[in-house]
């Protein structure tokens, strides 16, 4: 462009001087002069308007991955890898005291829940999510309430059968739609009176959602001190369990 510019400003200058004896080939050489000037201007331009162009879509190119890259990274969409749970409630009782563990090792088994409905005496879980399991729980004891603290993480079977992702669903749909968590401890005595307590519940390694434990008693309190589960109900604040119907 600068060539272009400095050739076509010459032939002007030199046209434009008085050369009364100057021929007609000197004045046709000028004016090629000139034109090529303008031509080589043009193709600079054109040039230039090319390679912006190209950057301009290369950079558009690079925001567009680096947007698409950051919400593939960001836990919240990713598809569901990882489950895990913190539970900490408070029991009333002057003296520690636990039923056998039976059946299977873990004392503790989570079923995530998108209501709070019950058929046959059982809550609805979310069928496309398995249970998480809690392997053993710390206890504290203060001389007259006993606080239990529960971790909990996907079963190692759900895990294989579901491979590298536990489902196709993302991390942002399970936050909104697990509503309750029913924690179906086998330690608890039937006629143990939970005071409350909180769950946190863990997706991703990241995104958490917090639920409350209510002041509540065994759903099933007639249903034995053995083999079978008391029922530990976790809501959201805005939500209320309901006492399920004889």
């Amino acid at each position: 462009m600068f060539r272009g510019l400095w050739i076509e400003k010459k032939a002007d200058e030199a046209e434009k001087k008085e050369h009364p004896d100057t021929f007609v080939d000197e004045v046709k050489s000028l004016k090629l002069k000139s034109k090529r000037g303008w031509k080589m201007l043009m193709w600079g331009i054109a040039l230039e308007t090319v390679v912006a162009g190209v950057f301009a879509a290369r950079d558009g190119w690079e925001i567009r991955q680096m947007k698409i890259n950051a919400a593939n990274n960001d836990p919240i969409k990713r598809p569901i890898s990882e489950i895990s749970a913190i539970v900490d409630f408070k029991v009333k009782e002057d003296k520690p005291h636990e039923t056998q563990n039976w059946g299977t090792p873990e004392v503790a088994r989570m079923m995530l829940c998108e209501t709070n409905q019950i058929a046959e005496n059982e809550f609805i879980g979310i069928g496309i999510l398995n249970f998480l399991d809690a392997d053993k729980f710390n206890r504290y004891f203060d001389g007259t309430t006993l606080e239990y603290v529960l971790r909990f993480q996907f079963d190692n079977f759900g895990v294989i059968l579901g491979g590298k992702n536990i489902s196709s669903k993302t991390a942002e749909w399970a936050l909104e739609h697990i509503r309750f968590l029913d924690i179906q401890t086998k330690f608890l005595p039937h006629d143990a009176e939970i005071l409350g307590g909180s769950a946190v519940l863990t997706i991703n390694s990241g995104p958490q959602k917090w639920f409350i434990i209510q002041p509540q008693k065994d759903l099933y309190p007639t249903s034995g001190n053995y083999g079978s589960d008391y029922q530990v109900i976790a809501s959201m604040p805005s939500n209320v369990v309901e006492t399920p119907k004889k």
